[in-house]
């Protein structure tokens, strides 16, 4: 498996590519196996900020609830864009 080199990664198996003053967040391909198919996403609401290692937002399947941690302080003053695309490395 190759790993894209531009991703920081979290021991629980977050990652985050920097793009300018944005960043994408995602999960690790090992978690997304282990979650298997993603049902529901409670993301963090516009205007929310999100403490560095606090939780972010939770990942549902049909196996398991999953919480996702964030990397760094975000603060959401506009809205939140969210990908469609999902993609797997």
């Amino acid at each position: 498996m190759e790993l894209p080199k531009d991703l920081l990664y979290t021991k629980e198996h977050e990652w985050a590519r920097i793009e300018g003053k944005k960043a994408v967040v995602g999960i690790t391909d090992h978690a997304q196996h282990a979650l298997g198919d993603i049902t529901f996403a409670d993301l963090p609401k516009s205007g929310a900020n999100v403490k560095q290692s606090k939780v972010m937002m939770t990942i549902e399947s049909v196996k398991a609830a999953s919480d996702v941690y964030a990397l760094f302080r975000v603060s959401c003053a506009k809205p939140i864009t969210i990908s469609r695309n999902i993609r797997s490395w």
